[in-house]
């Protein structure tokens, strides 16, 4: 709430700034390109969309509040994993980026390692008591 009036105001002067400079230079970029300049316009508007599609998210029916803790989680994110992994993860399918999930599969190869190890400790127990003579070589003996 406390940063709201300064981006609106921020918000506002952006939009003023970009007018005031499609407004100068169009009538010039028009006489060199022609009809082109349209695409060109259409060009960014199309960036500035997919854009907003692939990273801002959707808030349609959220509190403020809500509204805000989205943006926290995604600033944590963004720290714990870095720039590029996090630009990854905001992608369609990038959720195998995300930090909960390792720290999920570190634990399932954890308990797996633990697993492994009571198997190779069983068996080893197994193992010398059919071998006795194995456990002697082994022992220095």
């Amino acid at each position: 709430m406390q940063n709201k009036a300064a981006a609106m105001s921020t918000c506002t002067a952006v939009l003023f700034l970009a007018g005031a400079v499609t407004n100068a230079v169009f009538l010039t970029l028009y006489d060199l390109m022609g009809y082109g300049l349209f695409v060109f316009f259409a060009g960014i508007c199309c960036a500035g969309g997919l854009y907003v599609y692939m990273k801002v998210p959707e808030t349609m029916g959220r509190s403020l509040a809500e509204i805000q803790s989205i943006f926290s989680e995604m600033r944590a994110d963004k720290e714990d994993l870095g720039w590029c992994l996090y630009q990854l993860s905001r992608l369609p399918g990038g959720s195998c980026f995300k930090p909960n999930q390792h720290k999920a599969l570190d634990v399932e190869a954890e308990e797996d390692e633990d697993e492994n190890d009571a198997d190779k400790s069983h068996d080893q127990v197994e193992m010398n008591t059919l071998h006795p003579e194995r456990d002697e070589e082994h022992s220095g003996l």
